[in-house]
């Protein structure tokens, strides 16, 4: 399997973020936990090589998370 793009990541984060608060490395190892990926899968690194790819697309996904809550939030006030 292909490491997930930030976007297939947001429903599984946002299911977690409703049982827990979540960081960048808990959002990884449950992104490595709920599509199954592999040790090799895990290795691969941005462009960069700054980041793993699998915590850069996880971390995106938090933002777009965070970015909608906060519309969500500040529509209702």
């Amino acid at each position: 399997m292909a490491v997930p793009t930030y976007d297939l990541m947001m429903r599984p984060l946002l299911e977690l973020a409703a049982q827990q608060d979540i960081t960048w490395r808990t959002a990884e190892q449950a992104m490595r936990t709920h599509f199954h990926l592999t040790e090799q899968e895990m290795a691969i690194r941005t462009p960069s090589g700054q980041n793993g790819l699998v915590r850069n697309r996880a971390g995106w996904a938090m933002v777009c998370l965070d970015r909608k809550s906060t519309r969500l939030n500040s529509s209702h006030t």
